[in-house]
């Protein structure tokens, strides 16, 4: 039987307006996101709010990162 990993989710800002998925595997240090995505720019008319993807230096999905402050 596989190990079973841990998906992790931080509220942070003011009113809980950030949310970070931290994803198996992901080290919270500083430094170790090596690329970061922003969905938004990818997705021709996405609506909704910014998504950021983080990227670990072997170009591993680490952790997704939404900011819904301004949204409606």
């Amino acid at each position: 039987m596989a190990k079973k990993q841990k998906i992790r989710v931080k509220l942070r800002g003011r009113d809980s307006d950030t949310a970070y998925v931290e994803l198996p595997g992901h080290e919270p240090k500083a430094g170790i996101v090596a690329k970061m995505v922003c969905l938004n720019d990818v997705v021709d008319n996405f609506k909704g709010p910014r998504v950021n993807l983080d990227f670990n230096q072997d170009g591993v999905l680490i952790g997704i990162e939404i900011l819904v402050y301004g949204e409606e």
